[in-house]
């Protein structure tokens, strides 16, 4: 059986892991050249030995970047070991419950709305993918603006061209470039409202008062930027708890409940961070697990109890959103989480094995031809390990053309191109 600590070793040779040390930068390897080894390998190192709040960091750090290569599975296990999900209680009594499809239900409580406020979680690319149906979805209902938390401080991405790092860190995920690219094609505006340098707490701010000053720019940037013109309806990109809108016992407010009280305008706020499982069926959440048991659908649902209360991993607390969204626990297809394969993606399966370099760590990339040729940074259309002995590999790609290549410890090596 595979451990959480197998799961992120991924196979990596006592070779590899020291290699950043005499190599180059391994952040700017990722960011300029598009090599994510380097950098998983660093991450990877630093997770081994550690425990406590060292731990904490160096697993969430090492789950976002695995999330980034397209290891589902292994940014999982990552999470895992920063947060084992160990909460008790038994599953939760849905007698009676009913469920709808997700994006249905969003569409329908959005009609009326100025601002619809969606969360994800950084090391959970399938909330990107969700992320992506929602924009499309609230484009065809009047939605111009789609604002993100992950876009680069003060200066939102480009109307077209290369998606690359410069856009923002976050994005250097396939499934987040992706997101980028539908939203552009869709017509949306584009606004960057997480706080700049000049808004930051002074040195000597205590962790409640960072957290406040991040809240409150936030709000006022996402006001300036994005709420200017009367006419604009936004979706907002943020990362779990901003959409919070209540105060915390502690008087706390998130960005959410800022923006609330200087507009006046209800946020439809959607949460989706919470209800995806996790790696062990074991140790899902009691709502989740009760959720994927009583309606095993591969769609993504809203539920609600039968006097029409919504299910929500928050109970009825002051961190509840008006929806939560419940993610299934998908089969894989040809090697792939399921999610990878819809949205109007198409299978590229290369069976051409003799194409592939040889070895154990392998990340199989596609790049966007015309981004490539503007920019050697151009984050893939997607991308995923290929594991040690696969002679196949299959990407799933919007219509296009694209450049196939394969990253290896000693660099990229190009496969071809190929139109989809």
């Amino acid at each position: 059986m595979q451990t959480r600590r197998s799961l992120i070793a991924g196979g990596l040779a006592a070779p590899m892991l020291g290699a950043w040390r005499t190599s180059a930068d391994p952040f700017k390897l990722m960011s300029e050249e598009g090599r994510y080894l380097p950098l998983a390998a660093r991450l990877r190192a630093d997770v081994e030995g550690k425990t406590g709040p060292a731990l904490l960091g160096a697993a969430q750090s090492l789950a976002q970047h695995l999330a980034r290569m397209g290891d589902e599975a292994g940014a999982l296990a990552a999470w895992d070991l920063a947060f084992p999900n160990t909460r008790p209680g038994p599953d939760m009594d849905l007698t009676g419950a009913t469920a709808r499809d997700a994006l249905e239900e969003i569409v329908e409580a959005s009609r009326g709305r100025r601002i619809v406020i969606l969360n994800e979680a950084h090391h959970v690319s399938h909330n990107r993918r969700f992320a992506e149906r929602v924009a499309v979805a609230l484009a065809a209902e009047g939605f111009n603006v789609f604002a993100a938390e992950a876009f680069q401080q003060g200066r939102p991405p480009a109307k077209s061209g290369p998606v690359t790092s410069a856009d923002g860190l976050y994005l250097l995920d396939p499934v987040y470039a992706e997101l980028l690219r539908v939203v552009r094609g869709a017509g949306y505006r584009l606004a960057a409202y997480e706080q700049r340098d000049d808004q930051e707490a002074p040195d000597n701010a205590t962790p409640a008062e960072r957290t406040a000053a991040r809240e409150e720019a936030q709000a006022d940037n996402l006001i300036a930027l994005a709420l200017r013109d009367p006419k604009a309806r936004v979706l907002v990109y943020c990362g779990f708890g901003h959409l919070i809108e209540s105060p915390s016992p502690r008087g706390e407010r998130m960005f959410a409940a800022r923006l609330k009280a200087k507009t006046g305008a209800d946020p439809l706020t959607i949460e989706q961070a919470r209800g995806k499982p996790v790696l062990d069926p074991e140790k899902d959440d009691p709502v989740v697990r009760a959720v994927s048991t009583k309606f095993g659908s591969y769609q993504s649902l809203v539920v609600r109890q039968a006097d029409g209360t919504m299910v929500t991993t928050a109970g009825a607390g002051w961190m509840a959103a008006d929806l939560e969204v419940f993610h299934p626990r998908e089969p894989d297809m040809n090697g792939r989480p399921a999610w990878t394969s819809r949205d109007g993606r198409r299978l590229y399966l290369m069976l051409d094995w003799t194409k592939l370099p040889p070895g154990d760590q392998r990340l199989l990339q596609a790049i966007p031809e015309a981004e490539l040729k503007l920019s050697k940074a151009a984050v893939p259309a997607d991308q995923y390990p290929l594991r040690p002995a696969a002679k196949h590999g299959a990407l799933y790609l919007r219509p296009g053309r694209y450049v196939v290549r394969v990253e290896t410890p000693t660099g990229l090596h190009r496969i071809g191109a190929v139109t989809i």
